[in-house]
This record gives structure tokens, sequence and C-alpha cells, in this order.
């Protein structure tokens, strides 16, 4: 593995984790904690 591929890799895994985080920042409590059709019970 490249540096180069490391260095992209972990800027996709910061971009990805932003947009998660701030999209959750945007939801009420009531909304984290609901059950969801993923294999988590809730966010």
């Amino acid at each position: 593995m490249t540096l180069e591929l490391i260095q992209t890799l972990y800027a996709y895994s910061e971009w990805a984790n932003r947009r998660v985080l701030n999209n959750a920042a945007n939801l009420t409590p009531a909304q984290l904690t609901q059950p969801g059709p993923a294999s988590f019970d809730s966010i």
C-alpha cells in the first residue's frame, strides 16, 4: 500500500465521518434512539 493511497483512505474516512456527524447533529433525541432497519437498534 502506498503512502498516497493511505492518505486518500484517511481523507475519505474523515469526509464520511464529518457527513455522518453533521447530519446526526440535526436529529432530535427521539430520532437518535428510534429503532432502525439496519443491524443496529438506533443511530
